[in-house]
């Protein structure tokens, strides 16, 4: 169990909502609108998990979650993205040598250059 997170509603039915006529409510193609809570939605996609997990845990199909929610989970995982970021920035600043030669890589595109390969012939003889 993740902190924050309920457990995934694997139900088979998703809770149907009364109107005040006691009709249920339902998309305009007829089918009963899953529940999902958005809350749920967004500390999953913080935790970068992806469209296809976010809806495996609420027993959806994928392209609900896509439909309902992909301009949101782009969104959380850019922040998390950011965050990750500016923590490896504020650790290499820090003095954590790993992290300032990852970064250097990745962002300054350094590199080490390996040792030049020789081509001669070795003066050996049998």
């Amino acid at each position: 169990m993740i902190e924050g997170l309920p457990e995934p509603p694997f139900t088979q039915e998703p809770p149907k909502e009364q109107t005040l006529m006691g009709e249920v409510k339902t998309d305009p193609q007829g089918r009963n609108r899953a529940d999902i809570d958005q809350l749920t939605v967004i500390k999953l996609a913080r935790l970068h998990c992806t469209m296809t997990e976010i809806a495996e845990w609420f027993n959806v199909h994928e392209s609900t979650i896509r439909r309902r929610f992909g301009q949101l989970i782009k969104q959380c995982q850019a922040e998390t993205r950011a965050r990750l970021r500016q923590e490896q920035i504020k650790q290499a600043l820090n003095g954590n040598v790993t992290m300032l030669i990852f970064l250097g890589k990745v962002l300054l595109h350094q590199r080490e250059d390996a040792a030049p390969e020789i081509d001669a012939v070795l003066p050996w003889t049998d």
